[in-house]
């Protein structure tokens, strides 16, 4: 039987610290956008999806993408490795770190939500900072 391609619990970075995505992203030369420039909800990092070993290709997630996003591992479902990443009602969420130093337990379909946002609603919590800023 074939498990998941990743064994343990990782939490990745959120590719808008370094300035890597969103309508307004710009090269950084290498830096990162300063903490305060994020709201204490935004989303920092979170425990990656870890059905694709190339999401674990540098520490930056994409969040625009969800298969960058979410794991599944708390679904509850049996084979929670091969879950698709394109419906949103699937179960479980995963664990996010905020910029204001909080963890929480956020559920799939919230974001789902989050990621599908229409243009005019950014930024959100996960798709935040300088990048998307209106």
């Amino acid at each position: 039987m074939a498990g998941p391609p990743c064994e343990g619990d990782l939490l990745l970075l959120n590719g808008t610290i370094g300035g890597y995505v969103g309508p307004k992203a710009k090269d950084l030369g290498g830096k990162t956008y300063k903490t305060s420039m994020f709201l204490p909800t935004d989303w920092q990092m979170w425990e990656q999806n870890e059905n694709d070993g190339f999401y674990f290709n540098d520490a930056g997630n994409n969040p625009q993408t969800a298969g960058e996003v979410l794991s599944f591992r708390h679904s509850g479902a049996a084979s929670w490795w091969t879950l698709p990443t394109t419906k949103r009602n699937l179960p479980g969420g995963g664990v996010i770190g905020t910029f204001g130093g909080t963890a929480l337990f956020v559920k799939w379909s919230r974001c789902y939500d989050l990621i599908n946002a229409p243009a005019n609603s950014y930024p959100n919590e996960l798709l935040n900072g300088p990048g998307y800023a209106r």
